[in-house]
This record gives C-alpha cells, structure tokens and sequence, in this order.
C-alpha cells in the first residue's frame, strides 16, 4: 500500500471484525431460530462465510412466507446434525 502516510516504524491501530453474515445483522427470524438452539447457532457461527451466505441467500430467495419458514426448519435441523449445506 503506497502513498498510505504511515512511515515505517510508525504505530497504527488495527480493529479485526468477524466476517458477514454474523447473528446481529441477519433477518430476525433467522436469528431467533438460531439462538433457540446453541448446538445450531454454534455450528453456524463457525462455518465459512461462503457456508453462512449460502443459507441466508437460499432462505431470503423464498418468495412466499411458508417457503422462508420451511427454510430456516430446515437448515435448523442441517446445522443440528452438522451439514454445511443442503
């Protein structure tokens, strides 16, 4: 990184953030379903980001309500059981 004004040498601070999609900024729905199962929400929370974006994307992709509500039953009981994906 060039032409950045830091000088070797010099301190910086650094602040590191876990990668998206994270517990507090998905859908409310999808949060809760997580956090009523801490096996669940343990093994999601420790997937790959590409893993976690594949559930919310196929969830978040149903275009009727019952659709989205089978959805996330369903990675519920993937997570469960340790699945990455459908």
């Amino acid at each position: 990184m060039r032409d950045n004004g830091i000088e070797p040498g010099a301190t910086v601070s650094v602040r590191l953030v876990l990668e998206d999609p994270q517990i507090d900024n998905i859908a409310p729905d999808i949060a809760k379903a997580l956090s009523k199962n801490k096996r669940a929400k343990t093994f999601f929370d420790g997937l790959p980001t590409f893993y976690r974006k594949n559930f919310i994307r196929w969830i978040e992709s149903a275009k009727r309500e019952d659709t989205r509500v089978r959805r996330i039953s369903e990675m519920m009981e993937l997570l469960k059981e340790g699945k990455r994906e459908k």
